[in-house]
């Protein structure tokens, strides 16, 4: 795998956001103790000083895998999937509740987008499904707080924008959509089966 790029990092202002979102069993974590992360995500191609991983480049690599059948532990071993599960969650904003593209984005606290929304939950969905074959339980992001930042994206129009206060997009509506499908409550709920009315909303 050419394009997985594998980085160690130890930023302050990012492990306090950080700090309560990995594995539950992680002692490391539960004691608050500062300690070098191992994050592992995918860029375009080979060529690292160029391309940065990023999370549709990330998102795209797993669905290959699972196209071509090779998410066994053979093919992708758990410790490189708890690393991209790490990538991920690194990308996700805690206070604003949006996911960014890269870590460079992180780091110059670049806006959220709807595509990055809708790419990171994919992932982490695939991920989760290949962790439960693996008897792996990881802590969750924060649902509601994803949720709040898509609503805020919805316009009069009935469609999605790519951030709040943005025009609507077929594109962005679609991302939005199915992110709000992929985000389920404690009891296993989507958005749209406790909200009727939004769900009325969408198909007027």
């Amino acid at each position: 795998m050419t394009c997985l790029h594998r980085r160690k990092i130890k930023d302050e202002y990012i492990y306090k956001l950080k700090q309560e979102t990995y594995i539950s069993s992680n002692e490391d974590i539960k004691k608050k103790k500062k300690k070098k992360f191992i994050v592992t995500g995918f860029s375009p191609c080979n060529k690292k000083n160029v391309y940065e991983a990023n999370i549709i480049s990330t998102l795209s690599a797993i669905q290959i895998l699972f196209l071509l059948n090779k998410t066994d532990e053979n093919s992708i071993s758990t410790k490189t999937l708890l690393e991209i599960y790490n990538f991920v969650i690194f990308l996700f904003d805690e206070e604003k509740g949006y996911f960014h593209f890269s870590l460079k984005s992180v780091q110059y606290k670049f806006d959220g987008d709807m595509r990055f929304m809708f790419c990171s939950l994919c992932t982490l969905y695939l991920l989760n499904k290949l962790f439960k074959e693996r008897n792996i339980y990881v802590n969750n992001i924060n649902n509601n707080k994803c949720i709040h930042w898509i609503i805020n994206c919805f316009n009069i129009d009935g469609g999605f924008s790519n951030l709040p206060g943005s025009e609507s997009h077929a594109g962005t509506t679609f991302c939005a959509i199915h992110s709000l499908k992929l985000l389920k409550n404690e009891k296993g709920k989507t958005y749209f089966s406790y909200n009727p009315i939004m769900k009325k909303k969408l198909i007027r």
